[in-house]
Parts: structure tokens; sequence; C-alpha cells
């Protein structure tokens, strides 16, 4: 008895946190569809506009300092993420997500600024570091970023837009959405209803047993 209720209790816990994830991703889908609503910004120094806002990117290219992100997936496909340095006017440094591309893929070289989305600095767990092999790497952070190549640290981490072949690129937050945490939270919920059921037949029974020897 002590353990079903145990296990009732966590699995309403499980759907506590699950709901309180779904809010965290209603509130990220908000700010992402607010963001939409401005028209595309110029860009060329000074603090980052914000996340998921669109800009036009001024300065150059440093190519020389370009790096991969692998492995990732791609519609069941193996391949890997091409992150280009950009230099803007005011000296700062914006790493430019240029898209995947499927694993054996030449890198097509920088051309014309594309239009670009901010996005929050990826996220990602290492049960341990792991080093670059040459401009290869498995995660990316401002700071991993920075000791790899030299000098400042970026200060935003941008995805490019629009169709450019043979890269494919996606845009927005790239999180599940809040109705699959509601579809878990309520999953959760049923177990802890069906666990209180049960252990109220169980206190039922054991009841009418105690009963009857009395």
């Amino acid at each position: 008895m002590a353990g079903l209720l145990a296990l009732v209790l966590l699995t309403l816990l499980l759907g506590g946190w699950q709901w309180s994830r779904m809010q965290e991703k209603e509130a990220l889908f908000a700010r992402y569809r607010a963001a939409a609503t401005h028209a595309p910004l110029a860009w060329a120094g000074g603090a980052p506009p914000g996340d998921y806002r669109q800009v036009q990117l001024a300065g150059h290219w440093l190519p020389e300092r370009e790096l991969t992100l692998a492995p990732r997936t791609h519609e069941g496909q193996i391949g890997f993420e091409v992150v280009s340095p950009f230099q803007l006017q005011d000296g700062q440094i914006v790493l430019v997500n240029r898209g995947w591309l499927v694993q054996g893929s030449a890198i097509p070289p920088t051309g014309s600024v594309a239009l670009v989305e901010l996005q929050p600095w990826p996220r990602f767990l290492e049960l341990a570091q792991t080093h670059p092999e040459g401009n290869h790497f498995q995660n990316i952070d401002a700071r991993r970023y920075a000791a790899w190549a030299g000098g400042r640290q970026p200060v935003a981490y941008v995805r490019a837009l629009g169709s450019a072949t043979p890269f494919a690129r996606s845009a927005g937050p790239g999180a599940i959405g809040p109705e699959r945490h509601l579809g878990y939270a309520l999953t959760w919920w049923a177990m802890s209803a069906i666990g209180l059921l049960l252990c109220w037949r169980f206190y039922r029974s054991n009841r009418g047993e105690a009963d009857a020897i009395s």
C-alpha cells in the first residue's frame, strides 16, 4: 500500500512538472510570435536585438574560423550543421548557423549576407566535455568557441533564413510544442487517478477482511 501511495505521489509530481513545462513553452512560443510581428532590423553592432528577432547583419564573414556541428539528423538522415562566424561593423562576432548538410557533402563558400533569426544559445547535456577535432564540434557555446578560435566571445547565435541549396534550414523555437507537454501531464495524472482508485480498492478490501475476522 505504501509503495502504491509513493507511486501516486510520484506521478502527481511528474504531471505537475510537465504542466510547468507546458507553461514555459507557451511563453516561449508567445515570444516567438511577438518577434515575428516586427519587420527585419539592420544590425551592425551593439546589443543583440533579442531572441527570434529577424535581422540583416552588416559586416563581413570570417570563413577561416568556420566550424561544423555533428552528428545532426534531418528527416532521418545523418549529417552536420555549418556554423560560420560573422564580424559586425563594430567588431563583435556573431555565429551564423547556415544550415544542415547531409554527411559527406562539400561546404559551399559563404556568399551574400542572408536574413537571419536570433536564437538562444544551444542547450546541450554532456556526460563528459567533448573536445573539437580540427573544426568539428559536437556542441558549441560562446565560451567554447572563443577558447578554440581565440579572441573575444561571440555575442549571439543566429540561424540563416530562406532557401539556399543544398542547405536544409529551420527557424523558430525548435522545441516540442506546449500541447505535447499537456498530453504528458494528463497521462501522468491519469496514472495518478488509477493509482488512487487501486488504493481505495485495497483499503476497502482490507477493511472488509478485518470486519469479517472481528
